[in-house]
């Protein structure tokens, strides 16, 4: 999706988000949170649908407050332990319940979300209690489908070479369901 703003200034143009969060940044943010507000005040947006905005604030500070400090600590050194690479094979392999954090993230989030699980697990184990906060499971989704992103982005030789032995795609995961 893409999302075109007109320009107030000069010319009638259309300026893609791109354009606009690097010219306006603070403005672009701010109007975005403009229209969460106004629809979450909407007299006609149902109950869950606010539920649903409210999860998503959730999620994001969520990925800003944890996942994306341990983002940084990624390199391509990183290697799990045992215990983890366990864990990210089970993820992978779909034997995780998707009502399970671990099972969420590697079905939502597939292998990139499951090791940017695994790492803010190593820093605190402060995630499940903020996981089960966010009371709308498609906020949760939400959370584990943009870590992954995030993490994909990322080159590791370990994950290399675990995609190489045939660690399952997301989409792939999703099929054990």
């Amino acid at each position: 999706m893409e999302i075109f703003f007109k320009s107030l200034t000069g010319p009638q143009t259309l300026l893609n988000l791109d354009d606009v969060l690097a010219e306006k940044p603070w403005e672009a943010l701010s109007d975005f949170l403009c229209i969460f507000r106004d629809l979450t005040l909407a007299t006609n947006l149902k109950k869950e649908h606010r539920s649903f905005l409210l999860g998503a604030f959730q999620a994001l500070q969520i990925q800003e407050s944890l996942f994306r400090q341990v983002l940084k600590d990624l390199t391509i050194e990183w290697t799990p332990t045992p215990k983890e690479e366990n864990i990210i094979q089970d993820a992978c392999a779909g034997l995780y319940e998707v009502d399970d954090i671990e099972g969420a993230f590697g079905r939502h989030g597939g292998l990139h979300g499951i090791i940017a699980l695994i790492m803010v697990f190593r820093a605190s184990d402060l995630i499940i209690t903020q996981w089960r906060a966010i009371e709308v499971e498609y906020a949760q989704q939400w959370l584990a489908s943009n870590v992954s992103r995030l993490f994909k982005s990322q080159k590791n030789n370990w994950i290399d070479n675990f995609t190489l032995r045939g660690a399952p795609s997301t989409q792939e995961i999703r099929h054990f369901r």
